[in-house]
């Protein structure tokens, strides 16, 4: 309620939708062009973005502003990376990132569907998760390449490294799914990882190019 001049106005306020983070239309999106790799890998913090920027005035050095691009999400991730680096002294960069990716937290629109793999990669980074982790499964993603039409059927196989890195025996049941035509996935089933080792496993994918 408001009050001025003896006049009262009275508001009724209401949410009319809870968003969870969104995608800022201007991020770039995948895959890479001429290799097609799936890009980008993970999601994090870009939009104003509050943070030191140089002011070219020797007399009053200290300037920040709000700014947004990669070039404020990718400090994110970074410095998301160092602090695991600080937990997990032992854990190499290709770790760090396998626990980054395995654990990002999937994002939504505002209609709550999945934003595509190309906008968001593996979702929204979580530094307390990634640190938590205990099954790392490298890499995060992998691009199966181009499928040429003049091929006919095709059939693709890539490996992946599961490392259990908890002090108990784990089996790990994987699946596999594809929505849409023309495209069959399928690998390893399920595979058993004693504490402290690593197993590999293999996805296939088999697209048909008519």
């Amino acid at each position: 309620q408001l009050k001025a001049g003896g006049t009262k106005a009275t508001f009724n306020l209401s949410v009319a939708k809870s968003l969870t983070e969104q995608m800022a239309d201007f991020s770039s999106r995948g895959p890479v062009m001429d290799t097609w790799m799936i890009k980008p890998d993970v999601s994090a913090p870009g939009v104003n973005i509050v943070s030191t920027i140089p002011t070219h005035d020797p007399a009053d050095p200290y300037g920040y502003g709000s700014k947004q691009g990669t070039s404020m999400a990718s400090p994110h991730v970074a410095g998301a990376a160092a602090v695991i680096k600080q937990a997990k002294p032992k854990w190499s960069p290709e770790q760090i990132k396998a626990a980054l990716m395995n654990t990002a937290e999937t994002l939504t629109d505002a209609d709550g569907d999945v934003y595509p793999h190309k906008a968001q990669g593996a979702g929204s980074i979580r530094i307390m998760k990634a640190i938590k982790a205990d099954s790392l499964v490298a890499p995060g993603s992998y691009s199966y390449g181009t499928f040429m039409k003049d091929k006919g059927n095709e059939t693709k196989k890539e490996t992946f490294t599961i490392e259990n890195q908890s002090s108990i025996r784990k089996s790990y049941q994987l699946e596999y799914s594809f929505n849409g035509t023309g495209i069959t996935v399928s690998g390893t089933d399920r595979v058993v990882i004693p504490a402290h080792q690593t197993g590999k496993v293999n996805a296939k994918v088999k697209v048909n190019a008519k």
